[in-house]
């Protein structure tokens, strides 16, 4: 039962966790190119401003001139003016919706990281309600689905399997991790063979802790001591 809740826990965490780090890191992107985006219009409206104001100073000194000349120039310039107030009016409004944006951002990461932390707890809550199932539980010796015929006991059996039950036979009962080390293989590759050992009845596995604990069925003892001797 706490298992089933567990898987169901972290699929649904697991699940939320993902679609928030993806919209997060999108949010983050976002907001890195508003940045940019906003340093560079600022850059080019003081630089046109500059431009536009050196302009003005050299109109002033010619003004004496060409009137009608004069008088264009200083329309242009005018609509210039306003073209460029509608610009920083639209720069303004784009950085308020960026600061809306690094408001939406720090709000983001900080669920994603309530999340995380929620999760561990939750974790490590039904791990140890499990511990705590099992403790209560009395000692339990898992029997072999399937017993072993004599006459066929060694043939199937791989040199990885055959190593696996001279090391119990040699060292006594192991859990996998302990086998993983004397065999030097995965630790996915070494549970497929335990559980495969188990299910052929080669192995008897202990439940009462975690990780299981294995040790060699006692007619496969006397097998292998007939193939030593």
């Amino acid at each position: 039962m706490v298992d089933t809740i567990l898987i169901i826990c972290f699929f649904v965490f697991g699940f939320a966790a993902c679609a928030m780090f993806i919209y997060y890191k999108k949010v983050r992107g976002a907001l890195r190119e508003y940045t940019k985006a906003k340093n560079v219009l600022n850059d080019i409206m003081f630089s046109f401003n500059k431009d536009l104001q050196s302009l003005e100073e050299e109109i002033q000194e010619v003004k004496g001139g060409d009137k009608e000349r004069f008088a264009e120039i200083t329309k242009v310039i005018a609509e210039l003016r306003a073209a460029i107030s509608n610009v920083e009016k639209q720069i303004e409004r784009l950085v308020q919706s960026g600061d809306n944006l690094a408001k939406n951002y720090d709000s983001l990461k900080a669920a994603v990281d309530s999340l995380t932390v929620r999760q561990n707890n939750l974790s490590e809550k039904t791990y140890q309600m499990r511990l705590s199932e099992e403790a209560e539980q009395p000692m339990m010796l898992s029997k072999p689905p399937i017993p072993i015929r004599r006459e066929r006991a060694l043939s199937p059996l791989t040199n990885t399997e055959l190593k696996i039950l001279e090391l119990l036979a040699a060292g006594g009962e192991k859990t996998a991790p302990e086998i993983r080390e004397e065999i030097n293989l995965t630790r996915e590759h070494t549970a497929r063979l335990m559980k495969k050992l188990y299910a052929r009845g080669y192995v008897e596995r202990r439940t009462d802790r975690i990780p299981y604990v294995y040790r060699l069925k006692k007619e496969m003892e006397g097998f292998l001591k007939e193939q030593g001797e």
